[in-house]
């Protein structure tokens, strides 16, 4: 059932859902959180971390703030200092102007990666949109007997849809970067990170309980 509404809800929320979550949801739901109920749970285990991830997508990411951060108070020292005179003032300003133009330099490059996953996981977004669209339209098409319609959908423009997605997923795979990583799909620990808050007992452990 959970992997029947899986594309409902990676339309709705415009984030691919992984298979593996969809099992994480619902084992976890089931073993560890006693006073809700099947399916209801499972799919709100979905639901929240798709939401989640989407709040992530959306939001400038932690490194590229503090980048930015560190830049700005770089640049109020600069201000300060500015007035002062002496040698120990001087050479304070010589090492603030190359600590400002490798920060700088630091800021623009993340800032630019994370503006390009941006617009892939935007662009992904749109087509997984599309994707829900055009399933829906071969459902109509079955439905009204327009078996011709019905294939051209299934047939031809869905893969086509699909081949899109999977090339822009591996290219932003591509573009990630060490400590700048925007993602696209709910994977098993953004469930389990959904259960845990919900649980009290930490994702590790609820995963570790999972082993076979």
């Amino acid at each position: 059932m959970l992997r029947a509404i899986k594309d409902g809800y990676e339309a709705h929320h415009r984030i691919r859902i992984a298979d593996a979550a969809v099992v994480a949801a619902a084992e976890l739901a089931a073993r560890h959180i006693p006073d809700r109920f099947l399916p209801d749970k499972a799919i709100d285990l979905l639901d929240e971390a798709a939401s989640q991830l989407k709040l992530e997508a959306e939001s400038v990411p932690d490194e590229v703030a503090a980048a930015e951060q560190a830049l700005l108070r770089l640049e109020i020292e600069q201000r300060a200092l500015s007035a002062e005179v002496g040698t120990a003032a001087q050479l304070r300003r010589q090492w603030l102007d190359a600590e400002l133009e490798r920060t700088r330099a630091d800021c623009g490059a993340l800032r630019a990666g994370w503006e390009a996953q941006r617009e892939m996981v935007a662009r992904i977004r749109e087509l997984i949109r599309t994707e829900e669209t055009l399933r829906a339209g071969e459902d109509q098409a079955r439905r009204s007997g327009d078996l011709g319609r019905a294939a051209e959908i299934a047939y031809r423009a869905l893969p086509e849809i699909s081949r899109q997605i999977e090339e822009l997923e591996a290219e932003l795979a591509a573009a990630r970067t060490t400590g700048l990583t925007l993602r696209d799909t709910v994977g098993v620990a953004d469930v389990a990170a959904i259960a845990a808050s919900w649980t009290g007992t930490s994702s590790g452990e609820l995963l570790a309980g999972e082993q076979p």
